[in-house]
């Protein structure tokens, strides 16, 4: 950044915050369920083999490392890098309106208020997403973007629906011979969820079962 040292080092100093932050919850969550489940299965064979440390977390048996260190390593550059570029993106607001630029250590940006802002926002979150992708394997990368497109689905639904396209489109059909119509927008507004899981359901099933590879 083209910043004095001292808030370059505020900048620095806040991505890598939030950076060992993700990567400590993300890497104990992986490794908790990794050494929970191990307990379970020395609970149900050999109760006794849990006072022994090299049953319990032995190098044949902490089999979750590297998942877990991708894991980690994804939320941790995830959080920041986007941390890194929402405080580039303020820097740069802050010159263009010539105003001090106040860098904070705080995790939690504040409200957006505007359009420009929502836009440095999912920018940030895009470019941070495509870095930190890259740590994971390439299963994983595939499950992330069948869970990705369905919450993209829901999540364009409900902003097209804030902005009234669906109802202006979408048809009130009536029942030939009774007083009884069948809204569209009014099913598709209750039961989004449900339908979003049906049809990410037989996406996922049809790629098991018709191109496993």
């Amino acid at each position: 950044m083209d910043l004095p040292s001292h808030l370059n080092v505020i900048c620095l100093k806040a991505s890598w915050q939030s950076f060992i932050k993700g990567f400590v919850l993300a890497f104990g969550l992986r490794a908790f369920i990794g050494i929970f489940g191990r307990v379970v299965s020395i609970l149900r064979k050999r109760p006794l083999g849990l006072f022994s440390f090299s049953n319990l977390l032995g190098e044949r048996h902490v089999v979750f490392r590297v998942e877990a260190i991708r894991l980690g390593m994804f939320v941790g550059s995830f959080a920041g890098f986007y941390r890194l570029f929402r405080l580039f993106f303020q820097y740069l607001r802050s010159k263009r309106e010539r105003v001090p630029f106040k860098p904070s250590l705080k995790s939690l940006d504040p409200p957006l208020d505007d359009t420009r802002s929502k836009i440095e926002c999912y920018t940030s979150g895009a470019v941070a997403a495509a870095i930190s992708v890259s740590f994971l394997s390439h299963e994983s990368r595939r499950t992330l973007a069948l869970y990705s497109m369905a919450r993209a689905f829901q999540s364009l639904f409900y902003s097209a629906e804030e902005r009234g396209l669906w109802k202006s489109i979408l048809p009130v059909i009536p029942i030939p011979g009774t007083s009884f119509t069948i809204d569209i927008h009014s099913i598709l507004q209750k039961h989004l969820d449900a339908l979003l899981f049906i049809v990410s359901s037989a996406q996922i099933m049809y790629c098991y079962v018709m191109c496993p590879e």
